[in-house]
């Protein structure tokens, strides 16, 4: 049988939420396509009509909580692949199932999702793309079904194209300037940083 998503709960409605802090640029071309949550920002993310920005309270308190089990139960998973190693999965197509590092994930150049099901990708290290690079759904993949379980910070390069919903424990999540995640969530336990993006869960 198909393996069962992993459930966001409360964290669901978020295209950013972040425990510590969210840093964005004023005056910049920020978009968020969902609900945003941090007691500390900077600046507010511009928000698509009808989304709301919590900056404390049971909503917030809720998400983040739901956050920390959505977590839990994909590094819970039995991982298909498990390498001592890191990847780069530039150039890479895989199928859906379960992907675990050691070593660092990072993506230059094309990176394509083929096939209906559960993508996870868990490393030990930290999630890293290049300026430009992009993440494509073929066959029937959808990023609803695609999570990233760094243990480490993420960095997304300037201009990069990105799709899945980042969970990030008690690590960073940065976006570079005009990276772009038209299906996907920020999720982090840690500090949140945006810079020109646009961000649809």
């Amino acid at each position: 049988a198909p393996l069962a998503t992993i459930e966001l709960g409360r964290a669901a409605s978020f295209g950013v939420l972040a425990a510590t802090s969210i840093t964005a640029n004023s005056g910049g071309t920020t978009l968020i396509t969902g609900d945003v949550g941090s007691p500390s920002q900077t600046t507010d993310p511009t928000q698509a009509a009808g989304y709301t920005n919590y900056k404390s309270g049971a909503i917030l308190e809720g998400a983040l909580a739901d956050l920390q089990v959505a977590v839990t139960d994909a590094r819970s998973r039995t991982c298909d692949v498990n390498s001592a190693a890191g990847i780069d999965l530039g150039g890479l197509t895989f199928t859906p199932g379960v992907y675990c590092y050691a070593g660092s994930i990072n993506l230059t150049g094309t990176f394509t999702m083929n096939g209906p099901g559960l993508y996870i990708f868990r490393t030990a290290s930290t999630l890293d793309t290049s300026a430009n690079s992009i993440v494509a759904l073929n066959g029937g993949a959808t990023a609803a079904n695609v999570f990233w379980v760094p243990t480490g910070p993420t960095t997304l390069g300037a201009n990069s194209v990105f799709k899945g919903t980042i969970l990030g424990q008690v690590a960073a999540i940065t976006l570079g300037d005009n990276a772009t995640m038209l299906n996907g969530r920020v999720l982090t336990g840690s500090a949140a940083t945006l810079r020109n993006n646009q961000i649809s869960k």
